[in-house]
């Protein structure tokens, strides 16, 4: 870890499992890890801890300890994804698209690290594009959604760039790219 006081990097503790493709924040001195593929297996997770067992799956969030010694559970989602994007904004973590292995989604999350163990995870509209290996930027206010690929392939790229408005729950686009 790097120590923006000292300038340093120290050694922290191993997340469960490394995962491929998985996206971290940091938000109120927290660090959290969502998402990515198993390396050994290419298998898809939904977690940090995300585990492949005879079809058995964990469906941990995990962030880093006050201590920055171990990870502690804060929630479960449903979703087997990787290649999404994460960003926070007004308390809240926003995850956002991904791919499924088959399919490219659209759904979006909000993770609020604040509220009850049972109302932590909630789904807010889906992206007009359906999108992974994306950016997810807040600015203002807003969520930004920008590039991406639309196909699990790598062949077609998404174009757009969705605003989400989290008063109103809406994704609308507001530009696209011209040229790759």
């Amino acid at each position: 870890m790097f120590h923006l006081e000292t300038r340093e990097i120290t050694k922290g503790p191993e997340p469960p499992e490394w995962r491929l493709y998985a996206c971290v924040a940091h938000f109120n001195d927290k660090i959290y890890y969502f998402g990515g593929e198993d390396p050994n297996t290419w298998e898809l997770t939904n977690h940090v801890d995300f585990l492949v067992l005879d079809d058995w799956h964990s469906q941990k969030i995990l962030r880093l300890s006050d201590d920055e010694q171990e990870w502690i559970e804060m929630g479960k989602i449903e979703e087997k994804q990787t290649d999404v994007a994460i960003a926070t904004l007004d308390g809240k973590i926003y995850i956002t698209g991904g791919s499924d292995s088959s399919d490219v989604c659209n759904s979006c999350l909000c993770f609020d690290p604040q509220a009850p163990p049972d109302d932590r995870i909630s789904r807010i509209s889906g992206l007009n594009c359906a999108r992974y290996g994306h950016s997810l930027v807040a600015a203002n206010g807003k969520l930004y959604a920008i590039g991406g690929y639309e196909q699990w392939i790598c062949i077609k790229y998404c174009m757009l760039v969705e605003e989400y408005d989290p008063e109103l729950d809406v994704w609308k686009v507001v530009d696209q790219i011209d040229d790759l």
